[in-house]
């Protein structure tokens, strides 16, 4: 039997690659930001929270250089966990969608990095790179462990259905 061009699977892709073209802009908006608005961004946002954590006991520039290392791994594991999912809705069951998902994620960290170093006061950073990399790498992984769970209830659903109707005919 062939399936209908717009199927369920194809609007599911679509939606979530489309969730990731976004997510990638959100990323390419926080590098194109210039060092002192990145650097307000962060600072304040650093403040906010010792004001509410002071069990912390940090320096606010030590603590605001973690948490800028934290959005980094943070944005790309969203960025990883919506390009493998979105690779599921495509090519569901497919062994190599994980390796698949971290290609793009690792040119995008490099590309990332490269785009905050057009913008006035801010640097490319190796190190930046591999946070990028390793985020985008736990959120695939993530990603795999949401779309195995999505396969094995769809299966369980199925085989529940296939054993209600073989009773319904006894």
């Amino acid at each position: 039997m062939r399936k209908k061009p717009f199927s369920g699977n194809f609007v599911g892709a679509l939606i979530w690659w489309l969730l990731s073209a976004a997510w990638v802009m959100v990323l390419f908006y926080f590098s194109g930001q210039d060092g002192a608005d990145s650097s307000q961004l962060s600072g304040n946002l650093a403040r906010w929270l010792l004001d509410r954590m002071p069990f912390l006991n940090l320096a606010p520039a030590v603590f605001e250089h973690y948490l800028r290392k934290t959005a980094h791994f943070g944005i790309f594991a969203v960025e990883g966990f919506l390009i493998r999912v979105a690779l599921y809705r495509t090519r569901p069951r497919k062994f190599w969608n994980l390796p698949l998902a971290m290609a793009p994620c690792a040119l995008l960290a490099v590309a990332n990095e490269l785009h905050q170093r057009l913008s006035p006061g801010r640097s490319c950073s190796y190190l930046d790179m591999g946070i990028d990399t390793a985020g985008a790498l736990a959120g695939a992984l993530a990603g795999s462990l949401a779309c195995w769970m999505a396969e094995s209830l769809r299966v369980r659903r199925a085989y529940g259905e296939l054993t209600r109707r073989q009773k319904e005919r006894k």
